[in-house]
């Protein structure tokens, strides 16, 4: 038995602590068995160029051969190892030259006009089951060449690629299209160009993936204006229907280029979407950065040298939207102007994580954790202006749900010669609109001990240490606003300040422990400004509103305040642990049972809110303890028994985990105890929220079903902690290795997925099945007929048969397309198949194909 710490989950019930920087990767190809592909190639380092990449055997050397030799739909599958720029297989065989020439910038892989599956994290001894955390499999730029560029061609274009890491990749300017983009830098891990064909709404999938150390640097100037970077991971031009799964974004970058008249921008430390949608989860941003160059023009021409979004820049109907999302460490830096200049203003920063601009931008965030990012403004003679230390929105909308803002730094900029300060605002956001229409909506988030900071100079006009809304129309509900805080010159809205316009329903919420300013935690500025409260706890403010809120504000009424000012509501506010869960142990805590009119149904960490809620972003309940599940392991294998906690973290608390005797398997037969007579006892310490028990299996040369160990969970008796169980009972499923035939049903065909030629005609069928076949059972998928059921016209014949070894489909080319308007029946026997355990596949199916 073997008994070790797991890092911070990233789940509802607990974001990482401060300091702590984890990589979550969850690697399975779930959607491998179910594409219709049409044919795959293999690559692998010992391959060579010259072969034709069709079979195991004979894998191709490079990415870029097999891209060269695919067609649209084929699958290539890449073994671990290391993949660089390839000079000879840099072909573009249409054109009859190099990529690069033709594309105008070297990649180490280029797609133009083709739809691909790239898969990697094989081995050349497994073609079959991708693993790419134990087989490392590396598109490396080595710094000087892009990762991947894929232009849209003729026809539709998209790619999956899924288990990379993409590193070292540069991207510059491209030099061959002249104007803008000989000066600019797109993705320098991927870049997506699909402007050729702005209808083209091909799924993308992007997963299992990580970028690091990606940088897009901008290489020229435009009429003195330096040129920009964006994305130094990923630029997306109108690539409309992407998701993005399982991706860690690492220590990338986008910069710009310094000007005569002014710095260049950067937007995207990591991405940035132009036309562009994503859909987004479990997504990691650490430590990318989008930095404007210094100039020694001007630093704020229009808008030319501002930082704009460290981790994620988007810009012009674009979309994103992502759930479980970390993003830690970013920052958004803007350029320096001329220290000589007496008129020279520093760029802005803006988003130090997110940044989100219009017409029709959104971003939608949900479980995320956004902590320790920073907009910084530039210097100049007067210093840049700095807003949202974790997300700007200009002119775009904003949805945040379940999610944590906490410990972000906007900081403006500084004077280089004694002239005026850069204004900062927006701790946490900075939520603008001048132009258009949007809308912001904000429910069971932490906006908690974020801060505006002003450089050194003369001057000062910034605020809304947590929240700056200017022009917006916002709703805030179940937000817990905590301990923000305000350059000591600034006196507006340590919590929230609201201008220029800006609508705002604050309702069930908590603002507390904002102290020291002259100014108030909410503050309304400004004619037009607008401050609906309902049902607002104030606790621990110096003074909810400043000297300079004189109207604008309603719902005073229902302003609940403590029978004492302490702010003292929460389990672990601030650092180390930024926990703003309600404390149980004051009682009665005066959030509780509170909210009137709510509409939540999930508290941040995905409790019910149920009768009356609490208010803020949390419920207060009783602290459990359970199993992860499902828990599965091979025979002979090591079983991850995962307990996790869930709810107040603060107690020690002790629990005893028992193997039951219920199970299929047999103790010393099919695996080895732990503990004593089976059961051991597992202590959390204040803040550790879970814990892996391993249960060791034993492997055996007999063909058996299929065992079962059954756990139970419980509180130790002696434990000081008031946390019960909650999933108490789990079980292990030990999967038999041996292969043959098995007791169990054995293995079945799933579905059957038509080809299509470009008029829409069946051509052929893939076929599912829920196992890999092995070679000779695939070699046996010839028992079929293909039988009209109505319609008019020949139908054709099976005229090919396409197998992989060890995969999981098998597909039927015909000899000509279906006629239009009918019906066919494919009709399979499947006496003689089998997978690749051996288990048979009996009996016979069919399937209906309707043209």
């Amino acid at each position: 038995m073997s008994l070790r710490f797991l890092p911070k989950r990233l789940g509802r019930s607990r974001m990482p602590v401060q300091g702590k920087r984890p990589i979550h990767l969850r690697y399975g190809f779930e959607g491998l068995e179910s594409r219709a592909l049409m044919a795959t190639l293999y690559v692998a380092p010992s391959g060579s160029d010259g072969g034709s990449g069709t079979t195991t055997s004979s894998p191709l050397h490079s990415i870029q051969a097999a891209v060269n030799a695919a067609n649209t739909g084929d699958e290539i599958r890449v073994a671990a190892g290391t993949y660089i720029f390839e000079p000879g297989a840099d072909n573009y065989a249409p054109a009859k030259q190099s990529y690069s020439a033709f594309l105008g910038a070297s990649s180490v892989v280029s797609i133009v006009g083709k739809q691909l599956h790239i898969l990697g994290g094989f081995t050349t001894s497994n073609w079959a089951v991708p693993d790419p955390v134990n087989n490392l499999t590396v598109i490396d730029g080595q710094g000087s060449h892009r990762g991947i560029f894929v232009l849209g061609g003729p026809g539709a274009t998209s790619l999956d690629l899924e288990g990379f890491t993409v590193q070292n990749a540069l991207a510059q300017g491209i030099a061959k299209r002249g104007g803008t983009e000989a000066a600019y830098a797109f993705g320098g891990g991927l870049f997506a160009d699909l402007g050729g064909d702005q209808s083209d709404t091909s799924p993308w999938i992007l997963k299992n993936l990580v970028f690091r150390n990606d940088k897009a640097i901008a290489s020229g100037a435009i009429n003195g204006d330096g040129g920009r970077g964006a994305g130094g991971a990923i630029s997306f031009r109108f690539v409309k229907n992407a998701t993005f799964d399982h991706i860690v974004f690492d220590a990338n970058l986008a910069q710009g280029i310094t000007g005569t008249s002014s710095g260049g921008g950067a937007l995207g430390g990591a991405v940035f979407l132009d036309n562009s949608n994503v859909v987004g989860n479990d997504l990691t941003f650490t430590g990318n950065t989008a930095r404007a160059a210094d100039t020694q023009g001007e630093g704020s021409t229009s808008g030319q040298s501002d930082a704009l979004g460290g981790a994620l820049s988007l810009v012009t109907n674009s979309n994103a939207t992502l759930t479980r999302v970390i993003a830690t460490g970013n920052n958004a830096t803007a350029a320096n102007a001329s220290a000589g200049s007496s008129t020279s203003h520093g760029g802005g920063g803006f988003g130090g994580a997110f940044y989100a601009e219009g017409p029709n931008g959104l971003l939608n965030l949900s479980d995320a954790y956004l902590q320790g990012n920073v907009a910084q403004g530039g210097n100049g003679h007067t210093g840049g202006l700095a807003g949202g230390g974790a997300i700007e929105t200009h002119n775009a909308s904003l949805v945040l749900d379940r999610s944590r803002v906490v410990a972000n730094v906007s900081r403006s900029g500084s004077s280089t010669n004694g002239g005026p300060v850069g204004s900062g605002g927006g701790g946490g956001l900075f939520l603008t609109l001048f132009t258009g229409t949007t809308s912001t909506t904000i429910t069971n988030t932490v906006v908690a001990d974020n801060t505006v900071v002003d450089g050194q100079g003369t001057g000062n006009d910034g605020g809304g240490g947590g929240i700056w809304l200017a022009g917006v129309t916002a709703n805030l509900s179940q937000v817990t606003i905590d301990n923000n805080h305000l350059d000591p010159r600034q006196v507006l809205g340590q919590g929230i300040l609201v201008l220029a316009g800006a609508s705002v329903n604050l309702s069930n919420s908590i603002v507390s422990g904002h102290v020291g300013s002259s100014g108030g935690a909410l503050d309304v500025i400004s004619p037009g400004s607008q401050l609906n409260l309902a049902r607002i706890l104030d606790s621990g403010n110096t003074t909810l509103f400043g000297p300079f809120t004189k109207s604008g504000v309603s719902g005073l009424a229902t302003v609940i305040t403590p029978p004492t000012a302490s702010p003292a509501l929460y389990n672990s506010p601030g650092g180390p642990h930024w926990d703003y869960h309600l404390d149980r142990k004051i009682n009665p805590n005066p959030a509780v049972n509170q909210s009137v009119g709510s509409t939540a149904t999930l508290d941040l960490d995905g409790n019910p809110r149920v009768g009356l809620p609490d208010l803020g972003a949390y419920e207060l309940v009783t602290p459990r303890v359970e199993f992860v599940t499902p828990i599965t392991v091979s025979e002979g294998g090591k079983a991850q028994i995962v307990i996790a906690r869930h709810g107040d973290l603060t107690d020690t608390v002790t629990v005893l985990l028992s193997i039951l005797s219920s199970g299929s398997a047999k103790s010393g037969v099919d695996f080895t105890p732990f503990g004593n007579n089976g059961t051991i006892s597992v202590t959390f310490n204040p803040y550790e929220e879970t814990h892996t028990v391993e249960l060791q299996t034993i492997d055996n040369s007999a063909v058996n079903p299929d065992k079962t160990v059954n756990l139970l969970l419980g509180i130790d008796p002696g434990s000081n902690s008031l946390a019960r169980a909650g999933a108490s009972q789990a079980t292990v499923s030990i999967l038999d290795n041996d292969g043959g035939p098995a007791p169990a049903a054995g293995f079945v065909a799933i579905d059957a997925q038509p080809i299509r030629n470009k008029k829409q005609l069946i051509t052929g069928v893939v076929i599912h099945f829920n196992a890999a076949m092995n070679t000779k059972a695939a070699k046996n998928v010839h028992s079929y007929t293909l039988r009209k059921v109505s319609g008019k016209g020949k139908f054709p014949k099976v005229s090919r048969v396409v197998y992989t070894a060890g995969s999981n489909t098998v597909t039927l080319k015909f000899s000509g397309p279906m006629p239009a308007g009918s019906i066919g029946s494919l009709a399979l026997s499947m006496s003689r198949l089998s997978d690749t355990a051996g288990r048979p596949l009996g009996g016979n199916t069919s399937f209906t194909l309707t043209v």
